[in-house]
């Protein structure tokens, strides 16, 4: 599923924040992001924030912000990349770990980046206490 996910996210990065009348969108290829300096076919903040929820998910850690926010930083960190919202990317790049996360993140987001990354949530269907179980087929 993540790999299906991290190729459409490449290949709908170059439509991200473009002219509606494009004529490059015809599924031969990957197209440059227009903002961004990514090579096309590179995934984006969508694929990195989903795969810091499936290693939350994965690893079977408790379903807390502290424990989401340290998997994004640390997934931040790894493989700093354009993509993000500019002030979310100078964000990130400036804390440090969870703690400064939590502390310092304005919550009041009217952007839809929680649904574009909450695809591997969707995959696992069972609770246990506060953690997230899900089938193997998450990493498939």
């Amino acid at each position: 599923m993540l790999l299906e996910l991290a190729i459409a996210d490449a290949y709908g990065a170059g439509f991200e924040y473009a002219d509606e009348m494009i004529v490059n969108n015809d599924l031969s290829r990957y197209v440059k992001h227009p903002r961004f300096r990514l090579n096309p076919g590179s995934y984006t903040d969508d694929t990195q924030m989903s795969i810091a929820i499936a290693e939350v998910i994965v690893a079977q850690a408790p379903w807390t912000a502290e424990v989401l926010a340290d998997s994004f930083v640390r997934a931040f960190k790894r493989d700093e990349r354009e993509g993000y919202a500019r002030n979310f990317y100078y964000f990130l790049r400036e804390i440090q770990d969870a703690e400064e996360f939590l502390t310092k993140i304005n919550p009041d987001s009217d952007k839809s980046g929680g649904a574009m990354r909450a695809a591997p949530i969707a995959k696992c269907n069972t609770w246990v206490g506060s953690s997230v179980i899900c089938p193997a087929a998450l990493l498939n």
